[in-house]
């Protein structure tokens, strides 16, 4: 990616935004946990989009199965099968777009 940036000639930008941000303490939330939900809720909210008009249960599985997806394999590291860390927040972060997806849809 640094390559890329710096073939385009941004290459400098980003070693200084870099620097600048590094003294930063950022909660292992906001860093780990939190772009997990928002890549989630973007799945969710994306799928929606194109198949809006669709009322069949195959829009609702498309549109769940990123999150199930996740929250399995998170609950797999979380007993041993899967290699990463188990991790509660993560599973919230898949969890709470749904039930907030859930609760938008039935409105």
């Amino acid at each position: 990616l640094y390559r890329w940036c710096s073939a385009i000639g941004i290459g400098d930008t980003i070693i200084a935004m870099r620097q600048a941000t590094s003294s930063w303490n950022v909660s292992d939330f906001l860093k780990y946990s939190l772009p997990d939900g928002l890549y989630c809720i973007s799945f969710i909210l994306l799928m929606d989009a194109l198949w809006h008009d669709s009322k069949s249960w195959a829009r609702h599985i498309i549109i769940l199965s990123i999150p199930l997806i996740a929250c399995l394999h998170e609950v797999a590291q979380g007993i041993g099968i899967a290699k990463g860390t188990f991790d509660i927040a993560d599973i919230a972060c898949y969890v709470i777009p749904v039930i907030i997806y859930v609760i938008a849809v039935r409105r």
